[in-house]
This record gives structure tokens, sequence and C-alpha cells, in this order.
């Protein structure tokens, strides 16, 4: 499952937690169904009609009690098919839920455990047990029903060898050889039925898993990023938006506009700063102008819809970003760096006048990333986009957590732009903003000194 092509819109506000056991969950179910399956369904389907098939040239009788049962069963679980499926899709949607209530918790050990919140901590479990127990205990009640119903119609089936043979041994027109002989083939019979049992079982569970991860795949096909016709842009002269429009959901329902009707031209080389209070919009402008979010068209790069564009591509070479929320993997800095396709040992002597940020990352190179404080983090993916000297730098609350000396010599390297790019900054730092050449007002649409 390619997860990483996802919305951004949509998977911020989905638990990894559930996302993390729902992808590993669903793929063992499909790819154990094939595994187990790929050999022994087709041979059991060929066994029937030749277990049949002997038993016919035995008794015909026999052979047609036989077929009755067997079309009798087959409509009973095809019948079943619709119910199975959709108490085991059920299920696993209640235990993605329920890993995720606890994952919720354990994250949150340090909070509880300073606000004493232990209770509360518990309550939330058991709200999640409630909900899941249910569809646990539907799913284990279709499961014990599926397998009585399996071994009723073994004991029908047996039923007919005894009654039937009994008959036809006391008449004289079967031999005690023959009887042995059609059991052994009904034995064969049943363990055949057993098997197709397990494989009905299973095929609903894995359709089910299938169907969970297809959602996900459907989603990415209709987001277009596989389509060969977009453009590829080497360099971004302008970033233009035009009467751009966005709203959030909030958890209440309702719907809160953060921009409306927002137009302005960034143009490079040049250096911008997005002010405005908190809640106005900066860092959700910012995901539009990077494509993360859809603008529907009214955001365009040097005159070309973001839409039109080949984003994958021109993200990876004209567009760096830090973003306000830095997260730590459990790597090395060293491994960071290498995995955002900056290397220290290749970049560290192409920044120029940032000697304090260079040297800080340095000593952090060995430090695992999850061991770092926010301003360390910070100084690491700071280095790194800025590194990279692509034509459109995008800094989100760079200044968060860093010291003096840092943030002065960021406001120097902002004004100097001397990589003459279009560097884009939220900031609320008096420094930052004196440092550019034009101020994004959210508040007032207040634009240039």
């Amino acid at each position: 499952m390619r997860f990483e092509r996802d919305d951004y819109l949509v998977s911020r506000t989905i638990d990894p937690a559930y996302t993390t056991q729902r992808i590993i969950s669903d793929s063992s179910v499909v790819s154990s169904f094939v595994l187990a399956n790929f050999i022994s369904a087709p041979l059991s389907i060929v066994a029937i009609p030749i277990v049949l098939l002997i038993i016919w040239s035995i008794d015909s009788t026999l052979a047609v009690f036989s077929i009755i049962l067997l079309i009798v069963y087959f409509c009973v679980i095809t019948g079943l098919r619709k119910l199975l499926y959709r108490v085991t899709y059920e299920k696993k949607e209640a235990d993605s839920a329920f890993y995720a209530a606890i994952a919720s918790q354990l994250n949150q050990i340090l909070n509880i455990q300073l606000t004493s919140s232990y209770g509360k901590s518990e309550q939330a479990l058991d709200a999640g047990f409630k909900s899941y127990f249910p569809k646990v205990l539907r799913s284990g009640k279709l499961s014990y029903s599926l397998t009585s119903l399996d071994g009723l119609f073994a004991a029908l089936f047996q039923a007919v060898i005894l009654v039937v043979s009994g008959v036809r041994i006391i008449n004289g027109t079967m031999s005690i050889g023959e009887y042995t002989i059609i059991g052994t083939y009904f034995a064969v019979l049943f363990k055949t039925l057993k098997s197709m049992m397990s494989l009905f079982k299973s095929y609903q569970d894995a359709k089910a898993s299938w169907d969970r991860t297809a959602i996900a795949t459907r989603e990415k096909e209709r987001s277009g990023w596989n389509r060969t016709d977009l453009a590829k842009l080497d360099e971004i002269n302008d970033i233009s938006v035009s009467d751009l429009e966005f709203s959030v959901a909030l958890p209440d329902g309702s719907v809160r506009e953060v921009l409306g009707g927002f137009s302005f031209k960034f143009s490079g080389p040049g250096t911008y700063c997005i002010v405005g209070e908190n809640g106005r919009g900066k860092t959700s402008l910012l995901y539009l102008i990077l494509g993360l979010y859809s603008s529907k068209g009214k955001v365009k790069y040097n005159g070309v819809p973001i839409e039109e564009c080949d984003l994958d591509y021109i993200r990876a070479r004209e567009i760096s970003c830090c973003p306000q929320s830095c997260f730590a993997p459990d790597e090395t800095v060293k491994e960071l760096l290498e995995y955002f396709d900056t290397p220290f040992s290749s970049y560290h002597r192409g920044v120029d006048g940032l000697l304090s940020l260079e040297n800080s990352v340095k000593e952090l190179l060995g430090k695992r990333c999850s061991a770092l404080s926010g301003g360390e983090l910070r100084r690491v993916y700071l280095w790194s986009a800025i590194s990279r000297k692509s034509s459109v730098l995008v800094l989100d609350e760079p200044t968060t957590g860093l010291d003096a000396v840092s943030r002065a010599e960021l406001a120097a390297y902002v004004k100097r732009n001397k990589q003459s790019q279009l560097i884009i900054v939220v900031s609320h730092d008096d420094e930052m903003v004196g440092a550019v050449e034009g101020v994004v007002d959210l508040g007032s649409m207040y634009q240039g000194k």
C-alpha cells in the first residue's frame, strides 16, 4: 500500500496507530490467504466431482443423495456470504479502532502521570472496549455457527451412508467391501467439504481486508498522481494565488472559513513574510501553495495551475520546506539528512552565512532524532531545507526554539538572499519580519512595507 501519497488533508486527520494496524493486519490476511489456498483450493474443487463419479460407479442412489446435500450445503453458505463479509469487515474496523485507543493512551503516559488522569485513561479504554467487544462477540458467534453447520452436514452425510448402505447390505445388493470403499471416499468428501468451509470463511476475511486496502488505492487513482502529461518545471519564478478560498470542518460538523478570496503574487527572487493572528490560515496558505491541499486551480507556478504540474518532480528539485511541526523519527540525524537527500558530508560547505546552524547540526549527526530538543530538531530541518538551494524556500515559524544568535543569523540569511530564491516565511518574529521585502498580513491583507 503506497500510503505516502494519500491526500494530506485527509491523512492528517487519521490516527497513525489505526492506520498502521490496519495496513499490517490486512496485508497479512490477504497474503496468507493466497499462499495457503492457491494450490489447495483448486485441488479441492477438482476432488469433489471425481469422488462423486467414483461413488456413482458403485451406487448411484448414494451419489444422488450426496449431490443433493452438496447443493443444499453450497446454497446455505452462499446465503451467508454477505452476512459473514459484513461481520468480518466490522470486526476488522473494531480491531483497528481499539488498537488505536490503546496506542493513544500509551502515547499520553506523560500527560496522564503529570495530571493524575488515571481514571479518565481507564474510562477511555473501557469505552473503547465496550465498542469493540460486541463486534468480537458477534464474529465469534457467527464463526461457531458456521463450524456447527459444517458438523451438521457431515452428520447428514454419515447418516445417509449408514441408512442406505445398511439397507443394501441387508438386501444383499452391496458387499462389505463396497461399503468400505464408499465409506473411504465419503471420508475424502467430508474432508474436502471442511476445507471448502474453511476456504469460504477465509475468503470473506481476505475479501474484507482487500476491500479496506482497495479504498486507499482508489483514492490515489482519483488523485491523478501517476499522470504522464503533467508539467515538469525546472525553475519557479513566481507563485500566483487568485481568489483563493479555503474552509475547514470543525468537530461539531460546522465549517469555518479560513481564507476568503485571497489573492497575491509571490515573485522571485524575493522574500516575503506571512503574518496574522493564530487561526487566520497562515499554515493552510503554505500547504495550498505547496499543493498539499487542493486549490482547485487557484494557485499557479509560472502561470501553470499546480493541478497540471508534476508536484513530485518539482518538490524534489525546486521547492525546499521547513515545516512548523518537525517529526523526530527513531534514527540518527545523519540518517535523517540522508533520507532527505541532503547528506551533511555533501552539503556542509554549501550553506553560506549560517555558521552557527551548520556547527550545531554537525555536533548532532550521531545523536538520535528522538533524543533531540525541539530547537535542535528544528535546526536539523532548517539546515536540510536551506542546503538544497532550490528556487523556492518555504519556512513555517522557523525561529521557534532557536536562540537569539541563531534567529539573528537566519534573519540575516533571508535578508541577503544570496541564492536569489523566492523565500516565503511564516513568522511572528519581529527580526524576521524586518528582514523580508514584502509582508502579507492575512488579518488586514496589507502588503508591502
